[in-house]
């Protein structure tokens, strides 16, 4: 079995993202006040309409929009992406649907 990403690799895309978080809020994506989060998000048009669609779709609450939206944030910047893009949404559903099934 191979990996795709060496574990240095990973650590680099880890470090520029919180960069990238500090630069952009001064601190973490899960620690920002949403407010403030939800002004300094750019947010894709398409990746903003899926969202609420997905949203109604799957019969998610606004703190499931919100944790939705935060690690979509912190997904794009794991993908060095200024924006939150579609695919971000997408694998951070995925994600939260992944939390919803029970063991």
């Amino acid at each position: 079995i191979s990996c795709a990403e060496s574990s240095s690799t990973v650590r680099r895309r880890v470090e520029h993202a919180r960069a990238a978080q500090y630069t952009r809020f001064g601190e973490i994506n899960a620690r920002v006040d949403i407010d403030v989060f939800e002004k300094k998000c750019q947010l894709n048009p398409d990746a903003h309409q899926f969202l609420i669609e997905s949203m109604r779709a799957l019969r998610f609450s606004a703190r499931a929009y919100h944790r939705i939206l935060r690690l979509a944030r912190t997904i794009a910047d794991l993908s060095a992406s200024d924006h939150i893009e579609s695919q971000h949404i997408t694998e951070s559903i995925h994600y939260r649907c992944l939390d919803r099934v029970s063991v």
